[in-house]
């Protein structure tokens, strides 16, 4: 059984995993061209430390529309720097990678230690 030049198959069950991978490509394709998509552009482990106003940047950039910034005080002995990011949330998630996507209008906020 042959798919196409591409992809040769000996078994359903690799046809059945073959036609599963097209459909899950051309579902993020869709995903990837709809403007009232946006996908997280960095992962909620990577932006810690990140520079806030960069943070909002990447956000806007990344197709969200709705993106705040809210600061947040060091109470800890150990200090941060000043306009580093302490977390991000995109409406109730808080803990995200870049495969996660969202509608572009969900509220982002970006806490950061003043």
């Amino acid at each position: 059984m042959k798919l196409n030049e591409n992809a040769s198959v000996t078994s359903w069950k690799d046809a059945a995993s073959y036609y599963s991978d097209l459909i899950d490509e051309k579902e993020m394709e869709a995903l990837l061209n709809d403007p009232d998509v946006a996908f997280a552009p960095i992962s909620s482990k990577s932006v810690k430390g990140k520079n806030y106003e960069e943070t909002v940047a990447l956000f806007k950039n990344a197709g969200f529309i709705n993106v705040e910034t809210s600061s947040v005080e060091e109470t800890r002995i150990v200090l941060k720097r000043t306009g580093e990011v302490e977390h991000v949330s995109i409406g109730s998630v808080i803990d995200f990678t870049t495969e996660d996507h969202f509608d572009a209008g969900t509220k982002v906020v970006i806490y950061y230690y003043e």
